[in-house]
């Protein structure tokens, strides 16, 4: 499994427990973001926290990244795919904080 790529200006990478307030109140918690991914917003850091240990299981066995911006390694989104059968992958989602 890769654990990190690198660009000239992001780094994708597993989640790590320093990331938890960023990714949580750039992403997890904007109702904006929410709607179009589909999902509920995250409203406490309780359940960002709960949040965070089910994306650090399934990053341990996908391809699924934190992307961050190389300058400060801090996570402004996500993005991923799992092989769902042998040679066929599903997309995971793709979602990138406003600011």
């Amino acid at each position: 499994m890769i654990e990190r790529i690198e660009t000239e200006r992001l780094i994708l990478r597993k989640a790590e427990d320093r990331d938890l307030d960023l990714i949580w109140n750039r992403v997890w918690r904007e109702d904006e973001l929410a709607a179009m991914m589909l999902w509920t917003p995250t409203q406490t850091r309780e359940d960002a926290q709960a949040r965070m240990a089910r994306t650090v299981a399934f990053q341990r066995d996908n391809y699924a990244y934190f992307i961050c911006l190389k300058e400060t390694d801090e996570p402004v989104g996500f993005g991923g795919m799992r092989e769902i059968a042998p040679g066929e992958w599903d997309e995971t989602g793709l979602c990138i904080a406003k600011d």
